[in-house]
């Protein structure tokens, strides 16, 4: 496994020395700033390749919001849906597939922001799936958005019914497929990493679908009244991911697991998702880019 180091919250100056180290390495990676958040953008929203993945996991999202259908003989699971305005370029994915929308039996959402959770009363309505959703998101689901401790009320979407309230380590099973929910805040505080299994050419494969670890513009890991506790949360969302080692893995924004040159690659040897390695550096830059944000604003901290 691969070590991170951890980053404990001490105001002295070899704490701060450290955490300033980490922000100069950070120049080795590039970070880019998130755009405005628009309520709807369709620059997002574009129609993407619908294809597998590995075994039974599709994705049938769209150019930049990831959406992923894991079907089963007993129905299917659909985590993400993306936007309201997303859901027909959905429904039109898992139809190519040539899969039917309606046997869709299981939702799971993966973070309760509105470009990935606006889209799920609709199809909660259309096919009557239950769905499942950890507890400290479930609140801003059912409230449309409404809450949340960046956005407060400024990107809302239809209300939800969630069903079944999730906590870490909680298995959602349907068919022969079973999915382990893990909490994995920061942020929003009930981001859930779901992982399962799933088998290519002999081999079984650990498949993540990990949580965003994209810090929004304008959120304060210090001193921040309405999450005071992110640091901590961040801290406990990193030793989870470091202790998973999938062979697979997926994110909720296209770019995150690069799945434009995924599909450049395929049908060229190894199946392109099977991605360890990518893994590894994806959530080693985002490490990174948590200990630039939280050193540059103890910098700025007047002193004592």
């Amino acid at each position: 496994m691969h070590e991170l180091p951890a980053i404990r919250l001490r105001h002295n100056h070899r704490m701060q020395a450290r955490l300033i180290a980490c922000l100069l390495l950070v120049t080795v990676t590039s970070i880019a700033l998130p755009a405005q958040l628009k309520r709807y953008d369709p620059e997002w929203n574009r129609p993407a390749t619908p294809h597998q993945v590995i075994g039974p996991i599709y994705f049938v999202g769209t150019n930049a919001l990831a959406a992923f259908l894991i079907t089963t003989a007993n129905g299917h699971i659909l985590l993400d849906p993306g936007y309201e305005e997303s859901v027909p370029l959905v429904k039109n994915a898992i139809r190519t597939l040539g899969f039917k929308y309606e046997d869709i039996r299981v939702l799971l959402n993966s973070q309760a922001h509105f470009d990935h959770a606006a889209g799920l009363a609709a199809i909660k309505k259309e096919t009557g799936a239950t769905l499942a959703a950890m507890a400290e998101d479930a609140r801003l689901l059912e409230s449309g958005g409404r809450g949340d401790f960046l956005f407060g009320e400024r990107y809302t979407y239809p209300p939800v019914k969630v069903d079944r309230i999730l906590k870490d380590r909680d298995v959602i099973e349907l068919g022969n497929v079973r999915l382990v929910a893990r909490h994995t805040p920061g942020h929003t505080k009930g981001a859930t990493t779901f992982t399962t299994t799933a088998s290519e050419g002999g081999r079984t494969y650990q498949v993540v679908f990990a949580t965003s670890t994209t810090i929004n513009e304008g959120t304060r890991l210090l001193d921040n009244p309405t999450y005071p506790g992110i640091v901590d949360d961040w801290e406990r969302t990193y030793a989870i991911l470091d202790a998973l080692s999938p062979g697979v893995w997926v994110s909720q924004h296209t770019n995150v697991f690069d799945m434009e040159g995924k599909l450049a690659r395929r049908g060229k040897g190894t199946n392109p998702y099977i991605d360890p390695k990518g893994y590894r550096t994806w959530l080693f830059a985002s490490r990174q880019r948590f200990a630039a944000q939280l050193a540059m604003e103890l910098a700025r901290r007047p002193g004592p």
